[in-house]
């Protein structure tokens, strides 16, 4: 090692000789060895969640998204492409994205063709060459999104005969809604699916002239030609990508104020959903049979109309049935109850 020895000059500070100099040179002996690039390898395709071990993917931080999707009337199958823009955080030689109910026609990292596979919930993309450590790269995703694909999410254990109650694609009469919660926004496209990555959003969404079309972010942009639009929607500030809402269909807009003058726009949908409702409920339990003893009659008799049972109403039950509040059937001949507070006895002959 070579040193620069500085001798002190009388009058001025060392201080200033120290910022006078514009380089200090240091000579290395031959044979030291430079630290070496970090070896390429897989990113990971978990983080590690302990609701979902199954979502997000290591290894790169995603940016921003260009979602473009394309709906056409009476067709469940949308054209479809994503593109990510993200930074690595390791040198990698292949990294996934979470990605189920698409058709992946091909896949392009910088505008080069990329090898993929897709695996259980998985998108592997293989670049064409290794990213290196903190370098940003763009990926896109050419696919067809397919609304009658509603899987159940893998590590869901549910009963046998027990279908997953929660559907992300909507129809609806004329068009359609998509609800990314918890963890199906990947069913529309192939993205990092776990709140820890927050990126922006930007959704170009094409439909027919006469439907609406609506996502998360701010209206930028609407263009309509040959009886189509695009509506180009963007985030302000990055979201998670379960947070993602898409529509498309016939709406009423409202628009009001929230909170501190917050701007606030909702769209009421004109049409009822034609999604058939779960066959199995959670928590249900069998109705429990009504007591009965002579001369108890439910509220549902003092309640009825009809002239065949009005007559065999008594007044006791139909006293009963105004009240606020239902005693007890009575449970055996009888029976008498406590005074209430209007002095009223429940008795039985």
């Amino acid at each position: 090692m070579v040193m620069l020895v500085v001798p002190a000059t009388k009058g001025i500070p060392m201080h200033r000789l120290l910022l006078s100099m514009t380089a200090v040179l240091v000579a290395l002996p031959s044979g030291v060895p430079v630290a070496a690039a970090a070896e390429p390898v897989p990113g990971a395709r978990s983080l590690g969640d302990r609701l979902f071990p199954a979502l997000g993917n290591g290894g790169y931080d995603a940016q921003d998204y260009d979602v473009s999707v394309t709906y056409q009337e009476g067709v469940e199958t949308m054209p479809a492409s994503v593109t990510m823009r993200a930074t690595a955080t390791q040198a990698l030689s292949e990294f996934s994205l979470d990605s189920v109910g698409q058709r992946i026609h091909a896949v392009t990292v910088d505008g080069r063709a990329a090898g993929f596979l897709q695996e259980n919930e998985k998108l592997v993309v293989t670049p064409p060459q290794a990213i290196r450590d903190r370098r940003s790269f763009t990926v896109r995703v050419d696919y067809t999104a397919d609304r009658a694909r509603n899987p159940t999410p893998p590590g869901a254990h549910l009963p046998p005969g027990v279908e997953w109650p929660l559907k992300a694609w909507v129809d609806t009469p004329d068009g359609f809604a998509l609800m990314g919660q918890p963890d199906r926004a990947h069913l529309f496209f192939p993205s990092n699916d776990h709140p820890s990555d927050k990126a922006g959003f930007t959704f170009r969404i094409t439909a027919p002239a006469d439907r609406t079309a609506v996502a998360n972010g701010t209206p930028i942009a609407k263009d309509t030609r040959d009886g189509v639009t695009t509506s180009v929607y963007r985030t302000v500030h990055p979201i998670p990508a379960d947070v993602v809402q898409l529509a498309v269909g016939r709406f009423r807009e409202v628009d009001q104020t929230g909170p501190g003058g917050l701007p606030v726009r909702s769209h009421l949908a004109l049409a009822r959903s034609t999604a058939p409702r779960s066959p199995t409920r959670w928590n249900a339990r069998p109705a429990k049979p009504r007591a009965s003893s002579p001369g108890w009659r439910g509220r549902s008799a003092a309640r009825s109309r009809s002239s065949d049972t009005a007559s065999s109403v008594s007044p006791a039950a139909t006293t009963a049935s105004r009240s606020r509040r239902r005693p007890s059937p009575p449970s055996a001949p009888g029976f008498r109850s406590r005074p209430s507070r209007k002095r009223r006895r429940w008795c039985t002959s």
